[in-house]
């Protein structure tokens, strides 16, 4: 009992600190707020200041530093002394955040391409540009929302930890690097399926209204037109507000709404080469193409990842958007769009790239010129105010991957491979399942992180066949000894028993698909889950250490079969067991992740030069009677990373 008492006192204690630390500045009190934006001062004063808990500085009796609030600066200041802040200093020259070498070029060729500085220092007079970021929520990590809120009916707790899906962290990581003084507010109007009500965004719309948001991101969309979204972006024009939206990842149906409407940016997405992604809408109204492709960017819990579509290529052109009106924030929304769309470079066929890629160096150098020439008369200025942009464009040869091994359908191939004469039709339709997760975009690992081997891949894998055998009468309720991951399988479940029509399609499943047919292609998902862990969440040891998959440098080889061949091997035969559990009708089980051939599996025990993270845990917590299986734990233990958030180790 007082063991209880005790753990929720101190639940409450640390959950009001946390409150306490966490809270957005405007729900401070006026004092409050003073206390805590301080920041770092050096003062000349003859005066006695020893009050304020200042350091000397050595050898000078009358300079100091510290931290002060604007009440003491001014304080300060009335009694004579002078006090200037902390500015730094460096050597003369110009740099990127970044160094431009091989292996980081592909992480920031993003930023590259648009010709902005990626994590750009800003000074402290650059005017901060509140923008709102319309999505599924923002987590607390490598960014830090100035507010929340909240107009989904889930609750979120603690709230910020909000982002369930990963969308809208990484949106809003975009944004803050090309903007890093960027007031960004996490609005969060997508549920934890990336899923949303019309009445949710109006209302989304309007607060930021209320609230004076400069800019709003919005990388979501429907290709139904809706009068009252209409409204209430008029209303937001007349406000002012400067609305950016995704065109849809639609090919040729056409560009989503909001994006669609006169008064929105539209923006498509574009490759590493920059070419218009294949599945980037095109059609009238398609304004401005941003990188949406192979782009790195924040995941949750201030973690990295890859992702791609139109949402992604939205926030680069929200962040220029941000750096203009920092130049003069009354412009108005339609010369700012006026000015992106006429500083763009021309790629291709206006119905499929529209003015062009963006281009935020050639729109800040024409700023002057452009002010200029503009005239406020209607909406779309079809007078040429600048020079065409005939610069090249910056190319990047990259091989990030958005979740999988580069090519499911070759490791697929190479699974079954003289080792299956059962029906074809049926092995083509696993076949396909298997690349899903990276085909159907709310599957991607940007979106649904559990269907590219995260958290615990062996109940993911065994879920997934789980309801390939069983349909709809599948339940995963033990599937772990953990909550958390029954959750996790639980979300998986529920999501693939509402795919809509056009998800399927968007799979590359030429209607929709029968009860059938979807058993096999969650079969093939599975493979998919169960191959990406081996991808991504394995360790490798190199230059005496182990080194995890995603670590990135010359450490990058997650997607590369020849690093460790072993490892691809292995994943191989995963795949195969997979494809024999379906022969045999059966789910997946622990010890599918261990090799039952006997070669392979003897190969592995005596060269281990890979591990997979946290395996030993992962397959206890499916079934606790896996340790009296000793064939399992031998392979397992030898080949178990208990994984610590550390890249390295200094022990093999």
């Amino acid at each position: 009992m007082k063991k209880n008492i005790l753990k929720k006192v101190f639940t409450i204690v640390i959950t009001i600190a946390l409150l306490f630390y966490y809270v957005p500045e405007e729900c401070y009190a006026d004092s409050q707020i003073d206390s805590i934006n301080k920041q770092e001062y050096i003062i000349s004063s003859k005066n006695n200041i020893k009050s304020m808990k200042l350091k000397k500085i050595s050898s000078c009796d009358d300079m100091f530093e510290g931290s002060l609030s604007k009440n003491e600066v001014q304080k300060l200041k009335k009694e004579g002394a002078v006090v200037e802040k902390d500015i730094q200093l460096r050597a003369s020259g110009k740099e990127r955040k970044l160094n431009k070498d091989k292996n980081k070029v592909k992480e920031i060729w993003n930023y590259l391409m648009i010709n902005v500085d990626q994590g750009i220092e800003v000074s402290n007079s650059a005017k901060k540009i509140k923008i709102a970021v319309l999505d599924s929520g923002i987590d607390r990590g490598n960014t830090i929302p100035k507010g929340y809120h909240n107009i989904t009916d889930e609750d979120t707790a603690p709230w910020y930890f909000e982002d369930m899906t990963g969308h809208g962290t990484s949106v809003s990581g975009i944004i803050q690097n090309i903007v890093p003084n960027a007031e960004i507010y996490s609005v969060k109007v997508l549920d934890s399926e990336n899923k949303t009500q019309l009445s949710k965004v109006v209302e989304g719309i309007y607060w930021c209204i209320e609230n004076d948001i400069k800019v709003i991101n919005m990388s979501f969309g429907t290709l139904q037109y809706s009068k009252i979204l209409e409204q209430a972006v008029d209303d937001a024009y007349k406000a002012g507000i400067i609305m950016v939206a995704s065109a849809g990842n639609k090919d040729e149906q056409g560009i989503d709404y909001p994006a669609a409407f006169e008064k929105v940016i539209s923006v498509g997405a574009v490759d590493s080469q920059g070419e218009k992604t294949e599945e980037s809408s095109k059609g009238k109204g398609l304004d401005i193409m941003a990188p949406g492709k192979q782009v790195v960017s924040d995941g949750l819990y201030g973690t990295n990842i890859v992702v791609g579509g139109t949402s992604i290529a939205t926030p680069h052109v929200t962040g220029a958007v941000a750096l203009i009106l920092q130049k003069n924030v009354e412009v108005s929304p339609n010369f700012v769009k006026e000015l992106l769309l006429q500083s763009a470079k021309k790629i291709g066929d206006k119905n499929c790239t529209g003015s062009g890629l963006l281009d935020v160096e050639y729109a800040l150098a024409n700023y002057e010129e452009f002010v200029n020439k503009y005239e406020e008369t209607t909406i779309d200025n079809d007078v040429g105010l600048l020079s065409e942009n005939d610069t090249p464009i910056k190319t990047a040869e990259t091989d990030l991957v958005e979740g999988s091994w580069k090519d499911h359908y070759v490791l697929f191939d190479d699974a079954i491979a003289g080792k299956y004469n059962g029906t074809q039709q049926d092995l083509q339709k696993i076949k396909l399942g298997s690349v899903m997760p990276d085909k159907i975009l709310s599957l991607k690992e940007g979106m649904f992180p559990t269907f590219h081997g995260r958290n615990n891949y062996i109940a993911n894998t065994i879920a997934l066949t789980r309801l390939a055998v069983k349909g709809n009468s599948c339940t995963v309720n033990s599937i772990s000894s953990d909550p958390t991951e029954v959750s996790n399988a639980k979300g998986m479940i529920c999501y693939l028993r509402t795919l809509a029509p056009e998800q399927w399609r968007e799979g590359g499943v030429p209607g929709t698909p029968s009860e059938a047919d979807k058993k096999l292609y969650y079969y093939g998902m599975a493979i998919h889950v169960a191959t990406d862990a081996v991808a991504h969440h394995s360790f490798g040891w190199q230059d005496n250490a182990w080194r995890h998959a995603q670590h990135t440098g010359s450490y990058g080889w997650a997607d590369n079969p020849e690093k460790f061949r072993y490892r691809y091997d292995y994943s191989k035969h995963i795949a195969y067991r997979i494809v024999r559990a379906y022969v045999a009708g059966n789910q997946a089980s622990y010890k599918t992740f261990v090799p039952d051939d006997t070669a392979l599996r003897n190969t592995m025990l005596n060269s281990v030069i890979f591990k997979m993270e946290n395996i030993t845990r992962n397959a206890k917590r499916v079934n606790s009677s896996v340790v009296s299986d000793n064939e399992a734990m031998t392979f397992f233990n030898k080949y178990n990373y208990n994984y610590t958030h550390n890249y390295g180790s200094s022990s093999k």
